[in-house]
C-alpha cells in the first residue's frame, strides 16, 4: 500500500466522524484493489453508524473483493433494511 493509502485508511481511525466518512468516500472512488484497504475498511465497520456504514459498504463494493464478505457477514441481519441491502450486493 502505498503512503497515500495509508494516509487515506489512517483517516477510518479518525475521532472526527466527517473525517471518517470522508476517507471511505475516497476510498469509493479510487476502488483499490488493496487487501489492507479492504481490511482496514472491514475493521472499521463493527464501530461504525449508519451513516458511516453506508459509506464503508459503498467503499467495498466499489473495490469488489471477495476479503470483504467476511466483515459484512453480520451486516446482513441488520435492523437497518439499506444496510442489508448494501451487504447483499457485495455477499
Amino acid at each position: 500500500m502505498d503512503q497515500t493509502l495509508k494516509k487515506i485508511c489512517g483517516l477510518l481511525k479518525s475521532t472526527d466522524h466527517m473525517r471518517r466518512c470522508a476517507a471511505a468516500l475516497v476510498l469509493a472512488e479510487l476502488a483499490p484493489k488493496n487487501a489492507d484497504v479492504v481490511k482496514a475498511l472491514g475493521e472499521t465497520l463493527p464501530e461504525a453508524g449508519e451513516q458511516l456504514s453506508a459509506c464503508i459498504l459503498d467503499a467495498l463494493q466499489a473495490i469488489g473483493s471477495s476479503a470483504a464478505v467476511p466483515f459484512v457477514m453480520p451486516l446482513l441481519h441488520s435492523q437497518d433494511m439499506a444496510t442489508r441491502v448494501r451487504a447483499v450486493g457485495i455477499v
